[in-house]
């Protein structure tokens, strides 16, 4: 799982481990056994235009019941978060994250009693923007939808012959729980009040009955969806 992490991470891509079953990226139900405990959700399919497809939950509510961790809160701040360093070198490949601090506001789900303090802290892998474009994208006090899982520690990138870590508390230093988001479970609110994944591999891909209606009413009917998720 660690050295998988790392590949992915590679390809600009991180899936969160947070208990997931893998889905086909067509939306059809997996019947396929779990490799562990911690495996995510398929990869989206990328067409010739850039367009992505959906990552396997064609639904909110299908991603919702598939991961540990349903919360709705605010952007509290975007900090610099670790990197990972795929290859040592001073031209070495790395994979620098920022660290979005939501500030809770509501916990819809936590199979696992993790989101017990009032922020949570989540790694967004940077993928060639700076941190000052997700500020702007989504400032303080925008909302948020996290849908993911427990940390499963940087440590998954270390080990013998695999990805270093700098800095690996950077971000979340002052206590917040650190979570991983599924690809399509990072769902911030811009200025404008249209939703979009924070993730930059699957910007394209929210749900397209959220993203048709109107600006501004976006979140409260993903919002809604999502409460009507619990367990």
């Amino acid at each position: 799982m660690r050295r998988a992490l790392a590949t992915l991470a590679a390809a600009g891509v991180l899936l969160a481990g947070c208990g997931a079953e893998d889905a086909p990226a067509d939306g059809s139900a997996s019947t396929a056994p779990a490799a562990d405990d911690t495996t995510s959700s398929a990869l989206p399919e990328v067409d010739p235009g850039g367009d992505v497809d959906l990552q396997g939950f064609s639904t909110p509510e299908e991603l919702a019941e598939a991961v540990p961790v349903v919360v709705l809160g605010t952007v509290a701040s975007w900090e610099e978060g670790p990197t990972v360093v795929l290859d040592e070198g001073a031209d070495g490949e790395r994979a620098p994250y920022a660290v979005l601090v939501v500030t809770v506001d509501q916990v819809v789900k936590d199979r696992d009693g993790v989101a017990t303090g009032n922020t949570i802290a989540i790694p967004v892998r940077l993928d060639g923007d700076d941190l000052a474009s997700y500020e702007e994208r989504a400032p303080e006090g925008s909302n948020v939808a996290f849908l993911g899982g427990e940390d499963v520690g940087l440590s998954m990138f270390g080990g013998p012959g695999e990805a270093a870590i700098d800095n690996p508390d950077a971000g979340s230093g002052d206590g917040s729980a650190l979570l991983w988001g599924e690809v399509q479970g990072v769902i911030v609110e811009t200025g404008s009040g249209e939703l979009l994944n924070a993730d930059s591999y699957a910007r394209g891909a929210l749900w397209s009955e959220i993203a048709e209606l109107p600006a501004g009413e976006q979140f409260g009917m993903l919002a809604q969806r999502l409460m009507a998720v619990r367990g």
